[in-house]
């Protein structure tokens, strides 16, 4: 079996459909994740540093990606 030689292999012009799947599943997932923090933000007040960054975090995600 031969393997591909990375420095001279062409890089890819289009994204594969299987990566755009990745990409909207990720997201989907990610706003149902965020409306779950923002019903328990309603609910009480954080209690921890390590929830902010979390939620911090999904937001900087969700802008990444759309």
């Amino acid at each position: 079996m031969e393997t591909r030689d990375w420095l001279h292999t062409i890089e890819p012009r289009t994204v594969r459909a299987v990566m755009k799947r990745v990409v909207e599943d990720i997201t989907a997932v990610d706003s149902q994740v965020g409306a779950l923090y923002e019903e328990e933000g309603q609910q009480a007040e954080r209690s921890s540093d390590s929830s902010r960054r979390t939620h911090r975090y999904h937001d900087e995600m969700r802008a990444i990606v759309i």
